[in-house]
């Protein structure tokens, strides 16, 4: 098996540029409203990820895929009929985008920050809080909720899923009798991030080849627009 994944980590002036020459985006950089700089963000992040999609499938040489092609399943994640397998992730400042042709993918990135972890302890199984919040080499807490998400994107299930019924001290879960792993992806110094897949018949001891490409944001947005 071999994943691709594309990495962009956005500047706050490469963000105003984006904001300011792209479509549709100028009007929401203009205003001073607090929740609509955070939607502006994520405007610009998701764009920012079909841009890397996009740049993705190019690179790969994937002539039969489009953007223009993607459908959505019912709890609306988006998908390719044939050719390829991809999910796309962004939080704050880093952006990124899977892509495989071998098997199903969840991919999710978060920004380490401090937050209240006694209010996330509800999130985190019974095995799990022991090493978060135990005396000797704690494990930080975003290990576990990017593993979490990534997997719930692998099976097309949102977060609503009942989180704190997954048990991911070991790397790996099961859903619909299907074996679903999950590696740790170094992608910056500041995030946590995670990559699942479902496990192919007889390959479950094969490692996954993946390979990173960080791309600039004012190059990969030149190359697209």
């Amino acid at each position: 098996m071999k994943f691709e994944v594309f990495v962009c980590k956005i500047e706050h002036l490469e963000r105003e540029h984006i904001l300011k020459s792209v479509p549709n985006m100028a009007f929401i950089e203009r205003t001073s409203n607090t929740q609509m700089k955070y939607a502006c963000q994520d405007r610009c992040n998701s764009f920012i990820g079909k841009c890397l999609l996009e740049y993705g499938i190019q690179k790969l040489g994937i002539d039969d895929t489009k953007l223009s092609d993607l459908k959505f399943t019912e709890k609306n994640k988006p998908y390719f009929e044939r050719g390829i397998n991809f999910n796309i992730t962004h939080s704050e400042d880093l952006v990124a985008c899977a892509i495989t042709k071998d098997t199903e993918i969840g991919l999710d990135v978060e920004k380490i920050r401090n937050i209240d972890l006694e209010w996330m302890r509800r999130f985190l199984h019974p095995n799990e809080q022991e090493l978060v919040f135990g005396p000797i080499n704690p494990v930080s807490f975003f290990d576990f909720w990017t593993k979490k998400e990534a997997f719930l994107k692998a099976i097309g299930i949102g977060i609503s899923f009942n989180l704190q019924s997954l048990d991911f001290t070991k790397d790996h879960a099961y859903h619909l009798n299907s074996k679903y792993s999950l590696v740790g992806l170094s992608l910056s110094n500041d995030h946590a991030c995670h990559i699942a897949y479902k496990n192919i018949p007889n390959q479950e001891k094969v490692e996954p080849n993946i390979v990173i490409y960080h791309l600039s944001c004012q190059d990969l947005v030149n190359r697209i627009t």
